[in-house]
């Protein structure tokens, strides 16, 4: 069932409504056991800025309970140190601990493959943990993004490649969101995993939002019916929309079979409808408008350290370095990914208005 979709409602981050949801949301599909077989090695690779530490403790006793061997990896844009630090800070060392389960970085060893009928690159740089494993389970949170307007399934596959290799392909693409979606795409077409399931407990609303679990083995399917659950015009994403253009996603929720017992107040489709994104470049008095009044990374003096930390994982370089300062954000190169926030050892990067912005409230 490629094209089916689960959706589970989940009030909580609490142990029993994460473990029951994770569950319920698998059997429409055909349960664990569908993707996992006894002996095979399972790489699980979580969102580890988003995914909560019970979810995937969750997905990792699911995959033990099918005789799976499970493995949790990431990429981070920080290298293993990173790693490190956010394993223990997310609480997912401690299922690693107390699950007995191995845990991998995906930087360590990596294959270029070839991708047949890809659009930007004719080969991609993948990590071989990913490419060794019987099963690649993924585990995306419901998000926003400022080049995308959303982040989901397909996006989450930038983490099976390299930090290296993932800055290099952003520098090229990331001013073009059509251009990065068909990178995105090309990768999700040449290694697909065996199964995505969303977080959308807090998701893209913050405290208040959804409050449900999604599960598909079609990252183009469960992609499409999020964003249609948070009131987003699916097509106005660009992964989404550029899905769809290449015959690798659908074009409306009559094509997808939806299973489970959605949340209260959930009903795809229904409702405003907003576009999440746009597709051509903003024009003139957009950018002047983007420039001077849109919330933005700002560097507070007092934490940072002049680890350079920012500088380096900037998809498009436009953090600098000064001696004895601190680092300079060029406004006019940022795309407020915000993975400098995300990755600060400091905590020294926080989001803020302009000056102007801050004269108009």
């Amino acid at each position: 069932m490629h094209n089916a979709v689960s959706i589970v409602g989940c009030p909580s981050y609490g142990v029993d409504d994460v473990s029951l949801s994770i569950g319920a949301s698998l059997h429409p599909i055909g349960g664990i056991g569908a993707v996992v077989k006894p002996g095979m090695r399972t790489i699980v690779i979580p969102d580890l800025t988003g995914t909560h530490s019970r979810v995937v403790r969750a997905v990792v006793e699911a995959v033990e309970g099918a005789g799976g061997a499970p493995v949790i990896g990431y990429s981070p844009d920080g290298g293993a140190g990173t790693l490190r630090r956010l394993l223990a800070k997310t609480g997912i060392q401690d299922v690693i601990d107390e699950c007995g389960c191995e845990s991998v970085c995906l930087d360590d060893d990596t294959e270029m493959i070839p991708a047949p009928g890809a659009l930007t690159f004719r080969r991609l740089m993948v990590a071989r943990e990913v490419l060794d494993a019987d099963a690649v389970i993924c585990l995306p949170t419901l998000k926003s993004t400022c080049l995308n307007g959303y982040s989901g399934a397909v996006s989450f596959l930038c983490h099976y490649m390299p930090r290296a290799a993932r800055i290099a392909y952003r520098r090229h693409v990331c001013s073009d969101p059509a251009l990065y979606a068909d990178l995105l795409l090309d990768v999700h077409a040449t290694v697909p995993p065996s199964l995505s399931i969303m977080e959308g407990i807090a998701g893209i609303r913050g405290p208040d939002g959804p409050g449900f679990i999604m599960a598909s083995t079609s990252s183009t399917v469960l992609d499409y019916t999020a964003a249609a659950a948070v009131g987003l015009d699916p097509l106005s994403v660009p992964t989404i929309g550029r899905a769809y253009g290449r015959g690798e996603g659908p074009g409306s929720l009559s094509e997808i079979r939806v299973f489970g017992t959605p949340p209260p107040g959930f009903s795809p489709g229904d409702g405003v409808v907003h576009p999440a994104g746009r597709e051509k470049g903003p024009s003139l008095a957009v950018r002047l408008a983007d420039r001077t009044l849109a919330a933005r990374p700002l560097i507070d003096a007092e934490r940072c350290t002049g680890c350079g930390v920012c500088a380096d994982l900037c998809p498009t370089g436009a953090i600098r370095m000064k001696a004895s300062a601190l680092p300079r954000i060029r406004v006019a190169e940022c795309i407020r990914c915000l993975r400098c926030q995300e990755r600060c050892p400091a905590d020294a990067v926080v989001v803020g208005l302009p000056l102007l912005a801050r004269l108009f409230r």
